[in-house]
């Protein structure tokens, strides 16, 4: 397995993507939108939902940790006077993910950091396999250093036909269900599914007449005036040194092609 990224790196390459498409470490996607989960916000609605006091959320992260926490810290947090690092936050997590009383507020933070591949891609082509030849659990999973939340899938770069915007290897992670009318994406880049079943990631464009798009690529020719039945949003990019691969999953269905054409 790959090994996972780290923090400050991770941010160095968030700003490097800048804003439309960085995530530093601890972001969290909300609907169409990326924001920073608010730790001590959390503490705040476990210490309100639990009815517990500082001191036991303290002794709750030390058991989960297996070293000391203290009261003081609990506080400081709280108070904003400091912030938790990745080791705490963890803790913090699997807190959430752990207690009864915490449902909803696991239900409003999102607990997923694995992502469905569901196939490769390049500029010029299709995505392939077809979703319909593989498992629901996808070619494989990659994992990301923060939590997602939503229903999402990710696609392989294939070949450099996407560069320089992205190189082979990298992730695409995009929303798999479509929250809006397709004219809401113009000029976004997304998954699509055309009409006639082709799948691609392309950025929208108005096509020559409505209900009709061009789908561009940074180094392919555009497709024009086709028909789109879905479109995947973009979440974010990943790029290959900052996932962590899992074993791949066999069980695709007979037939499904290996290769994707450029």
């Amino acid at each position: 397995m790959a090994d996972k990224i780290c923090e400050n790196e991770f941010i160095r390459q968030g700003i490097l993507f800048g804003n439309e498409f960085g995530l530093p470490l601890g972001c969290v996607p909300t609907g169409n939108h990326l924001m920073a989960i608010d730790y001590p916000g959390l503490l705040t609605k476990i210490k309100d939902e639990t009815g517990w006091k500082q001191s036991e959320i303290a002794k709750a992260l030390t058991r989960i940790l297996g070293e000391s926490v203290s009261q003081t810290t609990i506080s400081n947090w709280l108070n904003r006077k400091q912030s938790p690092n990745s080791k705490y936050t963890a803790a913090i997590d699997t807190l959430i993910e752990e207690h009864p009383r915490l449902e909803q507020l696991r239900k409003e933070i999102g607990s997923s950091t694995e992502v469905p591949v569901m196939g490769r891609i390049g500029a010029g082509a299709s995505i392939e396999p077809d979703l319909e030849q593989i498992p629901p659990e996808g070619l494989y999973t990659v994992s990301v250093p923060f939590r997602l939340a939503g229903h999402l899938i990710a696609f392989v770069v294939e070949g450099l036909s996407m560069w320089p915007k992205y190189e082979e290897g990298d992730y695409v992670i995009v929303y798999a269900d479509q929250t809006q009318s397709t004219e809401q994406y113009l000029g976004k880049y997304a998954a699509v599914e055309t009409e006639d079943g082709r799948r691609y990631f392309k950025q929208i464009k108005t096509g020559s007449r409505p209900g009709l798009y061009r789908l561009e690529s940074t180094n392919a020719p555009p497709i024009h005036d086709v028909s789109i039945r879905w479109v995947g949003e973009l979440c974010l990019p990943i790029q290959k040194h900052q996932a962590s691969m899992a074993e791949p999953n066999i069980r695709t269905r007979k037939g499904a092609r290996s290769g994707a054409r450029r």
